[in-house]
């Protein structure tokens, strides 16, 4: 919901105290994962409702200014909450939009937590915390190496 983020080596104590702040204020919600859909450059999977996920990125955006989503300007850039499938490259390879997974649709899932994900030295991504909604100072930060 903020992306690009702070790099990994500089992911501090107080960056998630501010993020365990945010979480508290949102409590769980339940999305739909509900249609195939697409941008000139991306394949996603629009999710409804939006407005949860819209007031949470909000939040995150205000808590973190220096960070707008993408490197946007946040007055002109609309946030459109979805789970992206393919960009660039891979928008080339039929099979993504064939694959049988999207006769699986739609799905319903809850939303429970804020996840910090990075690269780490292998390039790989990672979950580095993972910040449970609306559980306030008892939120509960999962480190993984």
């Amino acid at each position: 919901m903020l992306y690009p983020f702070v790099d990994p080596e500089r992911l501090t104590p107080a960056i998630r105290r501010a993020l365990r702040q945010v979480a508290s204020r949102h409590t769980t919600f339940e999305y739909t994962l509900r249609r195939m859909a697409s941008w000139p450059d991306t394949v996603y999977v629009a999710v409804e409702p939006t407005a949860p996920f819209t007031r949470l990125q909000r939040d995150l955006q205000g808590t973190f200014p220096g960070h707008p989503i993408y490197g946007r300007d946040p007055a002109t850039f609309k946030f459109a909450p979805h789970v992206t499938v393919a960009e660039g490259a891979g928008l080339r390879d039929p099979a993504i939009r064939m694959d049988a997974g999207w006769r699986a649709l739609p799905q319903s899932r809850w939303a429970a937590s804020v996840e910090v994900i990075a690269s780490g030295p292998d390039g790989r991504w990672r979950t580095v915390w993972r910040l449970r909604l609306g559980e306030g100072d008892q939120a509960v930060d999962r480190m993984r190496p």
